[in-house]
């Protein structure tokens, strides 16, 4: 359609936005949202190709797990490493891990990553982690599911302080995104992984506060599950179109 000037185009798999400048558009605002459409598309990519490689993994054989390092020690520092997972440091993650063998330490492991407090930026490297380990244990998928869900539902936790609960909420929103990418990428999708089921109960849970009866939690909730709606999960799983420029970038 034509509006103020600019011609748009929507293609809506993969995302794609065509801006042609009429004269009344900024060429910094044409280059901000060529390049907004192009980490979105790099980021569907991504998830694509890590897709193919969760689908139909190629795992170690058992000799070659056996003659890595499988001791305890290595395994709890391992860990405590994946509980502080970043966008900084998961290359060196996905080396150790590469280099250790969690056959034995797999819920430990899960239990570490489902732990960790992820900004939006984190995200795509932790599906990374996750796709490297999916891809090496078999049972990894099943185990990561639940340990999210764990990580995310409120149920029987006990009332912290102010910090304690903006810390828990900050997880949470990592913990939703997380659980809604893995899923894209293959990873909780595995049969019997149950990766969507958990992520709609995530999202049940969120859908159970009431405006009426806690106007601030309602607001968080709203707020968590938006972030859904700003990754790749908005096209893969939830089926919406995909996001628009601001009007800023129209103006």
């Amino acid at each position: 359609h034509l509006a103020d000037g600019v011609q748009v185009v929507y293609s809506t798999s993969p995302l794609v936005v065509i801006m042609a400048d009429l004269g009344k558009v900024d060429p910094a605002s044409i280059k901000a949202a060529s390049e907004a459409v192009a980490a979105s598309r790099a980021a569907l990519e991504a998830l694509r190709a890590a897709r193919d490689a969760n689908t139909a993994p190629k795992r170690p054989s058992e000799g070659e797990l056996r003659a890595l390092d499988a001791s305890i020690k290595k395994n709890t520092a391992l860990a405590k490493k994946l509980r502080a997972l970043s966008e900084d440091n998961t290359a060196a993650l996905i080396d150790e891990c590469g280099k250790t063998n969690q056959a034995k330490y797999v819920t430990e492991v899960v239990t570490a990553i489902a732990e960790a407090t992820l900004k939006p930026s984190d995200v795509p490297a932790a599906v990374r982690l996750c796709s490297f380990l999916h891809q090496r244990y078999a049972d990894f998928a099943e185990a990561l599911g639940p340990a999210l869900t764990r990580s995310f539902t409120t149920v029987g936790k006990p009332a912290g302080t102010a910090e304690e609960e903006r810390a828990f909420s900050r997880r949470r929103r990592g913990t939703l995104r997380l659980a809604g990418e893995a899923a894209v990428a293959g990873v909780t999708t595995a049969p019997g992984a149950g990766g969507v089921q958990q992520l709609a109960a995530m999202l049940q849970e969120l859908a159970t506060i009431k405006w009426a009866k806690d106007k601030d939690g309602f607001a968080g909730a709203l707020a968590l599950a938006a972030t859904l709606a700003k990754s790749p999960v908005r096209e893969a799983l939830l089926g919406l179109p995909p996001v628009p420029p601001s009007p800023a970038m129209l103006q």
